[in-house]
Parts: structure tokens; sequence; C-alpha cells
């Protein structure tokens, strides 16, 4: 298998997992407003005590996406060596499909997690 080939394997894969992206997205929309509402609820009359959860808010959130990008590179990789074994005989393309599908829902669903906390 050509690397060009690995790549437009990487390609469609990343394009089936479109549905799980627009499925977190739809629920991170839905989270929007929770941590101002949340933080506003708690401080009750107390500006400072907003400003402290607002910003442990905002670190988790920062924090957060840090770590998705750190995973999406480690799956990226993990994905090539895949199709790389593929071409090698070690596994099938089919495998490497399934495979990635289900770890990138791992990755969506820990992000998700992680921005709920």
């Amino acid at each position: 298998m050509s690397e060009e080939r690995i790549q437009r394997n990487l390609e469609r894969l990343l394009e089936a997992t479109q549905g799980e992206l627009d499925v977190l997205n739809d629920k991170l929309r839905g989270l929007k407003g929770t941590a101002p509402e949340r933080c506003m609820a708690d401080a009750g009359d107390d500006v400072e005590r907003f400003v402290h959860c607002m910003n442990k808010s905002s670190k988790r959130v920062r924090k957060a996406g840090e770590m998705f990008g750190f995973r999406v590179s480690f799956f990226h990789n993990q994905a090539y060596q895949c199709f790389k074994d593929a071409d090698a005989g070690v596994r099938t393309i089919e495998e490497c499909n399934e495979i990635g599908q289900a770890s990138f829902k791992r990755l969506l669903d820990q992000f998700f997690n992680e921005m709920t906390k």
C-alpha cells in the first residue's frame, strides 16, 4: 500500500467518524451555558466566588481541550500504523476501520466526560 493509499484510508476513517463528532457537538451545545449558570447559583452575591468558579471551569475546559488534541494525535498515529500493518498483511483494512471507529468514539466520550466533571 502506498503512502497515498494509507492517507486515503485515514481520510475515509475520519469521514466515517463525522457522525460521532456531530453527536459530540450537539451534546456540547447543550452544556454551553452550564458553567456560568452553575457558578452564579453557587456564588450567590459573592463576586469573588463567582470569579473563582468560572476560572476553575475555564481551566478544566482548556485542559480537556489540550488532552483531546493529544489523544487525537495518538489516534491518528495508531490508525496510520494499523493501515501500514494492513499493507503487510498483519491486519485488514476493515479491522483498522472498526478499531479506529471504536477508538475514536471512546476518545470523544472521554472528552465529553472531562468537559462535564
